[in-house]
């Protein structure tokens, strides 16, 4: 008598699927799996995978978070990306993706966190996901990001971890940032951030971790930071070195 296989898992659990490195050759493994078995997919380092081979997901329509790194998938991605309604976080890393292909997605409207990292500007992925107004996590990676992009990074309202790179940020373009009301975790990269921004970084008003190249500051710097933030939450500084924007790496990513 046959008898049928249950899953041992609850249908709840947050599964991730990572595939292996030939997956490009049987893209119809993707086939043998249930349309709500998992909530996240992750490819990394596999330049056979193009989009051919994604539009074997289609089927899994709970997948909420999708993970591209070092792969040949180009810019129809986004033919797939309209079949995934559920999909809101999406990692672009070392692939063929320019920004305009992520704005012709349907679903980019709906979109919470994004990791991108390609050849491009900051200010052409900006526009590419103005529409995504419940953004609430944001990396850009090897763009660098100026005046401008900052004031329109303003306008994600809901955005609460942002990370960028910028060899030349001054204080007065972090300034900016501030207008941010949910921002909790800051990411700066490519310059170094002296005691000169203090009182800016004094005013976020819920930012409780930033990572970046602080350099200069003495025990009383930190100490007049804390004063400053008296009535503010508790802010974890943590001191990264200084990386180059040809020096990144999709591990940079977090």
């Amino acid at each position: 008598m046959a008898v049928e296989c249950q899953p041992i898992y609850a249908a709840d659990e947050e599964l991730t699927f990572v595939p292996f490195t030939s997956i490009s050759r049987y893209p119809n493994l993707f086939r043998r799996f249930r349309s709500d078995d998992f909530v996240a997919v992750e490819i990394r380092r596999n330049l056979s995978v193009n989009s051919e081979t994604l539009s074997h997901l289609t089927h899994m329509k709970k997948l909420r978070r999708l993970v591209l790194e070092s792969t040949d998938v180009r810019n129809d991605l986004s033919e797939t990306l309209d079949q995934l309604p559920a999909l809101d976080d999406l990692t672009i890393s070392g692939s063929r993706v320019e920004p305009e292909a992520l704005g012709k997605w349907r679903g980019v409207s709906k979109l919470k966190q994004l990791r991108y990292s390609a050849s491009a500007t900051t200010a052409s992925l900006l526009n590419a996901i103005k529409s995504a107004s419940d953004l609430e996590s944001l990396s850009i990676y090897g763009l660098e990001i100026n005046a401008a992009d900052l004031k329109t990074l303003t306008k994600f309202k809901k955005l609460q971890r942002l990370k960028f790179t910028e060899p030349d940020l001054t204080a007065a373009d972090l300034a900016v940032l501030t207008a941010l009301p949910e921002l909790q975790t800051l990411r700066v990269n490519g310059c170094v951030v002296g005691p000169i921004f203090e009182p800016v970084i004094a005013k976020f008003k819920k930012l409780r971790y930033m990572e970046a190249p602080f350099a200069y500051w003495t025990y009383v710097d930190f100490a007049k930071l804390k004063n400053d933030r008296k009535g503010k939450p508790a802010l974890n500084l943590r001191e990264t070195r200084v990386v180059d924007l040809e020096d990144g790496l999709a591990a940079e990513f977090e």
